[in-house]
């Protein structure tokens, strides 16, 4: 599966927040021998949470929301890309991430509409597995 094959939703937000945002950790859930995976940049956090905190823990909705999304724009650059957004009434969205003038991953709409956070999951993802 490449990143072009995505959709929305949380597999493609875990994604982003390991392999992107560098946020995957492996914990113990309190008071039994289970893992569980959490996506946290908290330097501090424990490794063991209890069940009914998990949900504060979970990657944010980086492909449904322009905000999340706009956080993996902000990473990308901080990491050294240069971002490119493109909108032609045409073709929808196109996202480019380069970096250091070569060519990084991208996302072009020629098939159905997406939205501009998807666009950037995609491109994002697809850049990170080049570089």
């Amino acid at each position: 599966m490449t990143p072009h094959d995505l959709t929305a939703g949380r597999e493609l937000d875990a994604l982003i927040a390991e392999k992107v945002m560098g946020l995957r950790k492996t914990v113990r859930v309190h008071g039994t021998t289970n893992q569980a995976v959490v996506y946290t940049d908290n330097p501090y956090f424990n490794a063991v949470v209890k069940e009914a905190d998990l949900h504060h823990v979970q990657p944010l909705p980086y492909s449904t929301s322009i905000a999340d999304a706009w956080l993996v724009v902000e990473k990308m650059e901080h990491d050294g890309f240069e971002v490119e957004l493109i909108y032609a009434p045409s073709n929808g969205w196109s996202v480019t991430f380069e970096k250091g003038g070569q060519f990084g991953g991208s996302y072009r709409n020629d098939h159905q509409p997406v939205t501009v956070p998807l666009a950037i999951c995609i491109a994002a993802l697809a850049a990170c597995k080049e570089g």
